[in-house]
Parts: C-alpha cells; structure tokens; sequence
C-alpha cells in the first residue's frame, strides 16, 4: 500500500509538473504570437514607409536632372549673351552716330 501511495504521488506530482509546464509554454506561445503579430504590423508599416521615401526620391530626382538642364541652358544663354554683347554696343554705337 505505501508502494502504491508512493507511485501515486510522484505520478499526481508529475502530471502537476507537466500542467505547469503546459500552462507555461502556452503563455510562452501567446507571447511569441503577439510579438509576431506586431512584428508583422511593423514590416508592413516599415515597407509603406519605404514605397513613400521610394517614390520621394524619384521625384526629388527628376527635379534635380531638369534644374540641372535649366542650369546650363542658363549658361549656354549667358556665353551667348556675352559673345553677342560686343556686337550689340558696336551696333549701338553706329545708331548713335547716324542720329
């Protein structure tokens, strides 16, 4: 009878420690799915984020090559201007002294 108590109580006391168990890796496993969850929720936000800052660049981009083709159009204009100054005063001049 003592034997049979004793088996009893370490297989009472080892399915207590397998529930306990059990109760901590099913909180382990509701944590690791929260976390996963917002880990998911964090991804998607993080590739939002990215498609905008993307598409920001692109623009920021385009910009950048037409102020660079306004620049030296800007240039080209002004080394004309300058070549063609010359001839402006010579022509003015010239008026003024037909007048």
């Amino acid at each position: 009878k003592a034997r049979l108590d004793a088996v009893m109580g370490a297989g009472a006391a080892a399915i207590a420690g397998l529930q306990e168990g059990l109760k901590r890796l099913t909180a382990s496993h509701k944590s690791t799915q929260s976390n996963l969850a917002r880990t998911a929720t964090n991804l998607a936000n993080s590739l939002q984020k990215i498609e905008v800052l993307e598409k920001d660049i692109k623009g920021a981009g385009d910009k950048y090559a037409y102020v660079q083709r306004v620049r030296a159009y800007i240039a080209d204009l002004c080394d004309c201007l300058a070549h063609k100054s010359a001839l402006v005063e010579q022509l003015e001049e010239e008026l003024g002294g037909l007048r």
